[in-house]
């Protein structure tokens, strides 16, 4: 299945939230009803040659060559630091062309070993922003070929727009174990070819299946958010109440996010909000 790439000149009036994403309208609008859309931020070639240059860097310190693994979850800061860098000289001026005023918080690579470790269940992510002004997205580059048998996402298209306004960190909640069976044949898999990326409202339900083939898939990651907007941060502080923190993008390259100290965070980030942690997912449709 294909979707539909940027094309300039569309100038159909978009549905959306007060800040836009993109700059081509006809995307906004798509990536308003869907919660998703694709663009070519490379040729294959530029591609192929990014991905040898990955792998001949080797793992991430901390990867145990199984399962999924994020630079993010890296043992060494500096790899991560110096990875991300890396990755933002690469797609900075790609982005730029498609989307409106925005910064990326970090980029890293997303490494999917063969087997069934790497399975990735249905969720949501959290929260960067204030999502009632704002929206921030995941980018997920492909660096090859990929198809539901070798790593892409699969998404619940319009998922994005009944989600919970805060999602919190490191939540259990984002997560959907026990998927209602009359929704399982409505999750779509994007097939991507390498270069494409796959752009995404952070509220929007995806997963990921067992990479089947035989070598790692290796794609790129980012998260973006409007420059004009104030990067947030969740967390839970009992009650039934959780904390949205004002946090500065260092945050996401300097710490791994299931390490970090929530009552230090508490005690050196200004308080945003508080808003109630309810106890479920949000609705789906």
């Amino acid at each position: 299945m294909s979707w539909p790439l940027a094309e300039p000149g569309d100038d159909a009036e978009p549905e959306g939230r007060v800040a836009p994403t993109l700059k081509d309208l006809r995307l906004e609008h798509r990536l308003d009803l869907d919660g998703f859309v694709v663009l070519r931020l490379m040729n294959a070639d530029r591609a192929e040659a990014l991905l040898a240059e990955l792998t001949a860097q080797g793992r991430a310190p901390g990867d145990p060559g199984l399962g999924l693994f994020n630079d993010t979850w890296s043992t060494d800061r500096s790899f991560t630091q110096r990875r991300s860098l890396m990755l933002s000289e690469v797609f900075d001026a790609p982005l730029a062309s498609h989307l409106v005023d925005h910064q990326a918080l970090i980029w890293c690579t997303s490494v999917k070993w063969p087997g069934v470790g790497g399975v990735v269940g249905p969720h949501r992510d959290p929260t960067f922003v204030d999502e009632r002004r704002f929206r921030s997205v995941g980018i997920f580059c492909a660096l090859s070929d990929l198809t539901q048998d070798t790593g892409t996402l699969e998404v619940l298209p319009g998922s994005h727009r009944h989600s919970l306004e805060v999602r919190i960190h490191q939540s259990e909640r984002n997560l959907l174990p026990d998927l209602p069976s009359d929704v399982e044949n409505d999750f779509v898999p994007v097939v991507l070819s390498a270069g494409e990326a796959v752009v995404y409202d952070h509220s929007l339900v995806h997963r990921s299946s067992a990479q089947r083939s035989g070598a790692p898939r290796i794609a790129a990651m980012s998260v973006v958010v409007p420059s004009s907007a104030a990067v947030t941060y969740a967390v839970r502080i009992g009650d039934g109440s959780a904390a949205v923190l004002e946090v500065g993008p260092e945050l996401f390259l300097d710490h791994r996010m299931d390490d970090l100290d929530v009552d230090l965070l508490l005690s050196t980030h200004r308080i945003d909000r508080a808003v109630d942690d309810p106890p479920g997912f949000g609705a789906l449709r």
